[in-house]
């Protein structure tokens, strides 16, 4: 079963329809439950505040289990759209132009210019916005405090208050394969499958024991106070389940796209001068 129905619409247009029509649904069910409760007479009365303590927490690591699993499902989702996996390949092979041609030394040469050259267009930027130049900024310095004027006093803290632009070397190559040896044959299929398996099962045994839980209390006291308890609860995981598959999506078309692309025009930044210094010897 495709998880495509949850995608933007920008994204799939063949889906355009289901998709406008995804929050409406989301505030129907909302009106449907908020109906239930105002027309159901409910007693709000527990039994015991442990079993409410308990229901609590399954209802809410539930949540918390749809949330990050359908965030990864999202993710899975958004790096197969062709903008994220070109920006991938491409940076990729810069990766492996930089192992190739890059050194060390140079990277973090380049990485040290970059960040001076950055702090100092940051420093022209906020000098013209707020009409002032190396030499005003001087001749304000040299007056007393009490002669200052209020605009002067704020252009003398936002510059002073600038924090210098960093470029590391760690930034620079983030999510690069690592290059580390490893014993050959030291992670059977068998032990892969056990480790896989239990990281599975957990999660979905705290699931199956909410869906048991909420299942029985319909069952055996099919009131309408259990009734609207199960919507509540089936409310919630849906909710969360939408919000993080979303999330996921955009975490990465969006966000990690946006890192990829400034990285990559960095890495072609950096190869391009370490071609001229070549060209130059």
């Amino acid at each position: 079963m495709k998880d495509e129905w949850l995608l933007p619409v920008t994204k799939k247009p063949a889906l355009r329809g289901l998709l406008s029509y995804l929050g409406l649904v989301v505030a129907a069910a909302t009106v449907l439950i908020f109906s239930a409760l105002f027309f159901t007479d409910l007693s709000f009365s527990f039994v015991s505040t442990v079993n409410f303590s308990l229901s609590f927490f399954l209802l809410l690591f539930s949540s918390y289990v749809i949330y990050v699993s359908l965030f990864e499902t999202g993710r899975a989702q958004g790096e197969k759209e062709e903008r994220f996996s070109t920006l991938l390949s491409k940076r990729t092979a810069l990766f492996e132009a930089v192992s190739t041609h890059g050194s060390g030394a140079s990277v973090a040469a380049f990485c040290r210019a970059y960040s001076e050259k950055e702090t100092a267009a940051r420093r022209r930027e906020l000098l013209h916005e707020h009409f002032l130049d190396e030499e005003a900024l001087t001749a304000i310095r040299a007056k007393e405090k009490r002669e200052r004027t209020r605009r002067e006093a704020r252009a003398l803290r936002a510059l002073d208050g600038m924090k210098a632009i960093t470029l590391s070397p760690r930034a620079l190559l983030a999510e690069r394969p690592a290059a580390a040896f490893h014993a050959p044959l030291s992670l059977s299929p068998d032990k892969q499958r056990h480790r896989r398996t239990l990281s599975f099962l957990l999660p979905l045994a705290l699931f199956a024991a909410l869906s048991v839980s909420v299942a029985c209390e319909v069952l055996l006291n099919p009131s309408p106070d259990a009734i609207v308890g199960y919507l509540l609860k089936l409310f919630t995981l849906l909710q969360s389940g939408v919000k993080g598959f979303r999330a996921g999506y955009f975490h990465a078309t969006e966000d990690k796209a946006e890192f990829l692309s400034e990285q990559c025009a960095l890495l072609e930044e950096y190869l391009k001068e370490q071609t001229a210094h070549a060209c130059q010897e």
